[in-house]
Protein backbone atom coordinates (compact mmCIF):
# COMPACT_ATOMS: atom_id res chain seq x y z
CA UNK A 1 0.00 0.00 0.00
CA UNK A 2 1.20 3.71 -0.98
CA UNK A 3 0.55 6.12 1.23
CA UNK A 4 1.13 9.59 0.11
CA UNK A 5 1.74 13.22 2.61
CA UNK A 6 2.36 16.52 2.17
CA UNK A 7 5.84 17.39 3.43
CA UNK A 8 8.05 20.24 3.54
CA UNK A 9 11.69 20.55 2.30
CA UNK A 10 14.00 22.72 4.41
CA UNK A 11 17.23 23.84 4.35
CA UNK A 12 18.41 23.53 7.95
CA UNK A 13 21.84 25.16 9.06
CA UNK A 14 24.22 22.38 9.14
CA UNK A 15 26.00 24.30 12.54
CA UNK A 16 25.83 24.07 16.51
CA UNK A 17 22.20 25.26 17.20
CA UNK A 18 20.56 24.75 13.30
CA UNK A 19 17.76 22.68 14.24
CA UNK A 20 17.27 24.74 16.98
CA UNK A 21 16.72 28.13 15.18
CA UNK A 22 14.00 26.13 13.06
CA UNK A 23 12.27 24.23 15.94
CA UNK A 24 11.46 27.87 17.69
CA UNK A 25 9.99 29.28 14.82
CA UNK A 26 8.15 26.18 14.73
CA UNK A 27 6.82 26.95 18.45
CA UNK A 28 5.86 30.06 18.70
CA UNK A 29 3.61 29.09 15.32
CA UNK A 30 2.19 26.56 17.91
CA UNK A 31 2.83 23.94 15.05
CA UNK A 32 3.34 20.52 15.36
CA UNK A 33 6.03 18.41 13.84
CA UNK A 34 4.70 14.67 12.79
CA UNK A 35 7.78 13.37 12.13
CA UNK A 36 10.78 14.10 10.15
CA UNK A 37 13.43 13.04 7.47
CA UNK A 38 17.28 14.12 7.35
CA UNK A 39 19.42 13.52 4.34
CA UNK A 40 22.95 13.79 3.69
CA UNK A 41 22.40 15.66 0.94
CA UNK A 42 23.92 19.15 1.62
CA UNK A 43 24.48 22.69 -0.47
CA UNK A 44 26.38 25.88 0.82
CA UNK A 45 26.72 24.19 4.86
CA UNK A 46 22.92 23.79 4.81
CA UNK A 47 21.79 20.61 5.42
CA UNK A 48 18.19 19.03 4.63
CA UNK A 49 15.44 17.37 6.06
CA UNK A 50 12.11 16.93 5.30
CA UNK A 51 9.33 17.74 7.76
CA UNK A 52 5.72 16.68 8.40
CA UNK A 53 3.47 19.21 9.63
CA UNK A 54 -0.27 18.91 11.28
CA UNK A 55 -0.99 22.19 9.67
CA UNK A 56 1.99 22.89 6.96
CA UNK A 57 0.32 26.05 5.53
CA UNK A 58 0.53 27.89 9.13
CA UNK A 59 4.18 26.04 9.05
CA UNK A 60 5.03 27.50 5.96
CA UNK A 61 3.68 31.10 6.68
CA UNK A 62 6.07 30.82 10.20
CA UNK A 63 8.87 29.55 8.02
CA UNK A 64 9.09 32.07 5.38
CA UNK A 65 8.01 35.11 7.95
CA UNK A 66 11.47 33.99 9.15
CA UNK A 67 13.62 33.63 5.94
CA UNK A 68 13.97 30.12 6.67
CA UNK A 69 14.63 28.44 2.89
CA UNK A 70 11.87 26.07 2.26
CA UNK A 71 13.15 23.79 -1.32
CA UNK A 72 10.66 23.23 -4.08
CA UNK A 73 10.15 19.82 -5.23
CA UNK A 74 12.38 20.93 -8.71
CA UNK A 75 15.32 21.48 -6.43
CA UNK A 76 14.83 18.55 -4.02
CA UNK A 77 14.57 15.96 -6.56
CA UNK A 78 17.67 17.99 -8.12
CA UNK A 79 19.40 17.64 -4.43
CA UNK A 80 18.50 14.11 -4.15
CA UNK A 81 19.88 13.19 -7.76
CA UNK A 82 23.65 14.56 -7.42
Amino acid sequence: MVRVTEVVALEVPDCPGGLLALLEVIEQARVNVEYVYAFTAKLDNQGLMLFRFDNPDAAIRALQANQINIVGTVELFKRMGS
